[in-house]
């Protein structure tokens, strides 16, 4: 990303984990002005957006700086300050933070008209706090090597604003399921409220029964639910209503949800997240092999067929976000935003037999031990950049 004040360029370019600064000051007469920038990233450009990273730039400091940033929706705010705490020249630009390489954005700005600096936001304002420097990695005393504190510390810098939030419930609602289930009931409820409508499920189970637990999302107050293992029918579970079944009969279709594995156990080929069938007849269920792997089967007159991801991401006990997405002709298996396996014979789910039934648990001999959250079922087939949204929100505070 470059944004450019009259006379400066600030160069952001994304790594893995951070944005690297680069800064040069034309002409000379701009340098001979300049005491320091005020470089912020913010939630916006709009006044009063909360601030999450806030770090002071001298003109000796104007190259090869560090800036860490979380995944997400962002914006970049730059003041040029002089020796008396006037702000001449300003720019703001919105832009997404990643995990991989980003593109480059060009931002024309003008002079603004000169203002004083808020006490406290400058470095030049008598009596208040300067707050971070950044000294190249060198010990500067009371002076913070990183640039940007975390929010909450007590040191000689200052605040990067309040605590992370994501905003999940959001996105899904955005790009408008037929159902979503947040898993956010209150204690003892039997009802599974759907946020989206009224296919609302219910809470079963007793041997466990199902078990109110922290939710997949940081930032996010949203909690989820252990389906945990039973040998019979009494074990966790939730269902839901037959007036889903146009969905989940069509294509295209997608499933989405978070999964965190917990145990294994002995002679179970796989373990349920997602069940969908009229067992051995016709429809799917998404699940999970022992070692982690992500693994679909569907069932229809022409016998049973599957799709199994290569490697075992489930296995490390952590949340992942699981997407099956279901085109005529083809089943593709998404972890963690990423396709990790299509399958060509999927050939939809025949009609007649009866109207199956929809649960996450125990169902017909097959089982779940997991935590499950945020549940949401579309009638059509979500876009590659859309399921990166979904795992872009869900781990922005992490």
């Amino acid at each position: 990303m470059r944004v450019w004040l009259p006379g400066l360029a600030l160069v952001l370019a994304c790594s893995t984990s951070d944005y690297q600064l680069t800064i040069d000051l034309e002409p000379d007469s701009l340098r001979d002005r300049l005491d320091h920038l005020v470089v912020e990233v913010r939630d916006s450009c709009a006044e009063g957006s909360a601030v999450r990273a806030s770090v002071f730039v001298r003109p000796e400091e104007m190259r090869d700086l560090q800036l860490p940033l979380e995944p997400g929706e962002r914006a970049l705010a730059v003041d040029a300050v002089d020796a008396g705490c006037q702000v001449f020249a300003s720019a703001c630009t919105t832009f997404r933070a990643g995990s991989g390489d980003g593109a480059r954005v060009t931002v024309q700005v003008t002079s603004t008209p000169e203002r004083a600096c808020e006490p406290g936001r400058c470095e030049c304002t008598p009596g208040a706090d300067a707050g971070p420097r950044l000294d190249g990695g060198q010990d500067g005393g009371s002076e913070s090597d990183a640039g940007v504190d975390a929010p909450g510390e007590e040191d000689a810098g200052r605040d990067a604003g309040p605590p992370c939030s994501a905003d999940y419930g959001a996105v899904i609602t955005t790009q408008a399921p037929v159902a979503y289930y947040r898993f956010d009931d209150a204690a003892g409820s039997s009802v599974v409220q759907d946020e989206r409508g009224t296919h609302f499920g219910t809470y079963d189970g007793t041997a466990p029964a199902p078990e109110r637990v922290g939710g997949a999302i940081p930032g996010d107050d949203s909690g989820a639910v252990y389906f945990g293992y039973g040998p019979t029918a009494a074990s966790a579970q939730a269902r839901f209503p037959l007036s889903l079944d146009p969905a989940l009969e069509g294509r295209p279709l997608t499933v989405s949800l978070w999964a965190r594995m917990r145990e294994v156990h002995d002679g179970r080929d796989h373990y349920t997240l997602f069940f969908f069938e009229v067992f051995d007849t016709y429809g799917f269920r998404l699940g999970y092999r022992e070692d982690g792997r992500v693994v679909y089967f569907v069932n229809n007159s022409g016998g049973t067929g599957r799709l199994t991801t290569t490697e075992g991401h489930l296995g490390d006990g952590e949340w992942h976000h699981v997407v099956l997405r279901l085109l005529p002709g083809l089943a593709e298996i998404f972890v963690d935003g990423v396709s990790r396996g299509t399958w060509d014979a999927d050939d939809g789910v025949p009609g007649g037999a009866a109207d199956p039934t929809i649960g996450v648990g125990y169902v017909n001999g097959v089982h779940c031990d997991a935590d499950i959250d945020e549940l949401a079922i579309f009638d059509r087939s979500l876009s590659g950049a859309e399921i990166e949204a979904q795992y872009a929100e869900g781990t922005l505070c992490r």
